[in-house]
């Protein structure tokens, strides 16, 4: 898989900022820990924490009870059989899966204890409110982009849009499980229209930004978070059995027309995957562009299969990513 980005694909991604024609899709990983920032725990660290209380341990790793180890017809020198490397890979992907996945772990914690407990213990486990928002979130916050996608519960993005310079006060759009009312869709029609151009352009530094939070949030108290795999199949079938309810259609037309940037996603998680056949795979073939995707060391069964769906995955960290595009885009 490629770590290098071409220099082909930096110009498509700095042209179609400068353009008004990107969407940043953002997951988890722009939140990431690390050199000294504080961050928010990423999905199969959220995972742990919810498991805690259901299998009566403070913390849990993982890595101490979920192995794969080789059969005792393998050999050492089988490690160098690609064969034999390509099964360990999909039987660990197997194993830990169901381990790891926080939609299958928070449909346990709302099977057994409620959705209502379930969101309470959401709100401790991403508590935002002494972090900062990230180098990544700031430098989004002062490009020329007219809408960001998050399926990220916080609202650090909002509060990077605050803090640049000059401030913004994003028009945040939160999706509801069940879908927009009516009278919601006429209301976001309205405010949309002020902010979104009929020709694609640049945003301006004295207009709104767009933050469409798709899979809910944290700062609402109706707490229709769509976190567990009952949330998603609902989701979908509100995207697709009524489309009046869903994404708000000047929504869809900015993604229809946009060049997509998937960042902090692992490819695997239900986050990206019910994004990308709610939002994208309706649009017709001959409209989709190709996606990029930046993730570290994504898994290359992943990577295979969304080569197939026109997303080029590149293996490069995300902040040295994001870096480097600040320094691309002036």
């Amino acid at each position: 898989m490629p770590t290098t980005i071409t220099e082909a694909d930096w110009y498509t991604i700095v042209e179609s900022i400068e353009d008004g024609l990107c969407v940043p899709f953002l997951g988890a990983a722009v939140n990431l820990s690390i050199d000294g920032y504080a961050g928010l725990p990423l999905g199969y660290e959220v995972a742990e924490r919810l498991l805690a209380p259901l299998v009566g341990k403070k913390r849990i790793k993982f890595d101490d009870f979920v192995t794969v180890t080789p059969g005792p017809l393998l050999t050492p020198a089988d490690d160098d059989d690609e064969q034999v490397t390509a099964l360990k890979e999909l039987l660990q992907d197997l194993i830990r899966v169901r381990a790891e996945d926080l939609a299958r772990v928070a449909l346990h914690v709302e099977s057994g204890a409620g959705k209502g407990t379930l969101v309470r213990r959401l709100r401790k486990i991403l508590n935002a409110a002494d972090c900062e928002p990230s180098r990544i979130l700031t430098t989004i916050a002062a490009l020329p982009i007219r809408l960001v996608v998050t399926t990220n519960y916080d609202e650090l993005m909002e509060e990077a849009y605050r803090r640049a310079q000059p401030p913004q006060e994003p028009l945040v759009i939160t999706q509801p499980l069940d879908g927009f009312n009516p009278a919601d869709q006429q209301r976001w029609a309205k405010e949309l229209a002020a902010v979104i151009t009929t020709e694609a352009c640049p945003r301006q530094a004295d207009e709104r930004p767009i933050v469409y939070k798709i899979h809910g949030s944290l700062g609402e108290q109706s707490g229709q978070l769509i976190v567990s795999e009952e949330d998603y199949i609902g989701f979908l079938d509100t995207l697709g059995r009524n489309q009046k309810g869903g994404v708000p259609p000047l929504i869809q037309d900015v993604v229809v027309q946009s060049r997509l940037l998937f960042l902090g996603y692992s490819l695997e998680d239900w986050d990206f995957r019910t994004l990308w056949k709610g939002l994208v795979e309706p649009i017709p073939n001959e409209q989709q562009k190709t996606s990029f995707a930046i993730q570290k060391d994504p898994s290359p069964f992943w990577v295979r299969f969304w080569q197939k769906k026109h997303v080029t995955i590149y293996n490069v960290d995300l902040y040295e990513f994001i870096d480097e595009l600040r320094e691309k885009v002036p």
